[in-house]
């Protein structure tokens, strides 16, 4: 993940980067031609594929066609996350000219009043499925995107079906870390174990409506797809990829300079000139030790999980130990190897 910016035109209530608070125009560029480079030579050094750009508000980058563009030259896939408020028909041909393959986008609720509430931007939802037309006319896959709220989980999966309706390559839901802007809300936003499994069950019962492909990053479901009955139907239907930082597939180069190994947890492992590699192992090394519930390596299900989340983990180690979402929290005590 490259982060380019930190100033954004939305004030999302949930905002995992702390973009809703940076509002001075001055903020929209923090790195140099030749700092870019650096990130680009270190990201290919490390066996870097495939880079999302986020921010703050990528199109809001003063040369973000040519940031695409240098990008794309030097072999990476590139990806986007967006408001799409500030696309315009010009900037979309040229992102998709530069090599951008595909955008992300958030619908938050199905009311566009509500979506604009979510969003802190009036207007947002129209203009969001404005972006959509825009990036699908020039060939660039859209995939629509939710955060998992208390107050839009019901209406989730209406989401899913207008993510179908708009001809979008694919739907992602997010759960909501209480980082950042996030964890200034997140006792009213934030979800139960109950009320976010009942919430994923009623997602995967939609995708099987659809007809749709169903996978997940969610460590924690090798384990629910086991004990929790409803789930179970759907093992054979989901693929759980888990989380993609056990694997040292994941980092993030942050507009403040610093690298974090999930751009949801705001804990600096070095400084966007550093090599990526080794800084991911110590920060993992610390996870195994010091976040990880030592209960959870003796559990059976440990091989799928890895102790769960080390974000959602590591931010919340101080109020309990295992990972939140683990199912066996609510249903059963750890299942011994």
């Amino acid at each position: 993940v490259l982060e380019p910016l930190s100033y954004c035109s939305h004030r999302c209530i949930y905002c995992f980067s702390g973009s809703a608070s940076k509002k001075r125009e001055s903020e929209l560029r923090t790195y140099t031609d030749k700092e870019i480079d650096r990130i680009i030579e270190n990201a290919k050094r490390a066996g870097v594929k495939q880079i999302t750009i986020l921010g703050g508000e990528p199109l809001l980058y003063p040369d973000i066609v040519g940031l695409v563009s240098k990008l794309t030259e030097n072999g990476l896939i590139v990806h986007m996350g967006s408001n799409g408020y500030h696309a315009t028909d010009e900037l979309v041909r040229d992102l998709a000219d530069a090599g951008l393959t595909q955008v992300q986008m958030n619908i938050d609720h199905v009311d566009p009043e509500e979506h604009d509430r979510i969003r802190g931007m009036p207007g947002s939802f129209e203009r969001t499925k404005r972006a959509v037309e825009l990036f699908k006319k020039y060939g660039v896959k859209v995939v629509l995107v939710s955060l998992m709220l208390r107050i839009n989980k019901d209406v989730l999966p209406e989401i899913f079906r207008l993510a179908k309706e708009w001809g979008c390559s694919g739907y992602r839901v997010w759960e909501l870390m209480p980082s950042e802007t996030g964890s200034e809300h997140y006792n009213y936003l934030g979800l139960t174990n109950e009320e976010y499994f009942d919430t994923v069950i009623r997602l995967f019962e939609t995708a099987e409506e659809l007809d749709a492909e169903i996978t997940t990053l969610e460590p924690t479901m090798h384990a629910a797809m086991e004990i929790i009955p409803e789930l179970r139907r759907f093992k054979d239907r989901v693929k759980v990829y888990g989380c993609p930082m056990h694997k040292k597939q994941l980092y993030s180069v942050s507009f403040d300079r610093n690298i974090y190994a999930c751009c949801a947890d705001r804990i600096s492992i070095g400084s966007f000139d550093q090599f990526v590699p080794p800084l991911l192992e110590s920060y993992l090394n610390y996870v195994k030790k010091e976040v990880i519930d030592t209960v959870c390596y003796q559990c059976k299900y440990f091989t799928g999980c890895y102790g769960g989340c080390p974000t959602r983990s590591n931010i919340t180690k101080k109020m309990e130990k295992r990972d939140p979402r683990c199912p066996l929290k609510f249903t059963e005590a750890v299942v011994v190897k």
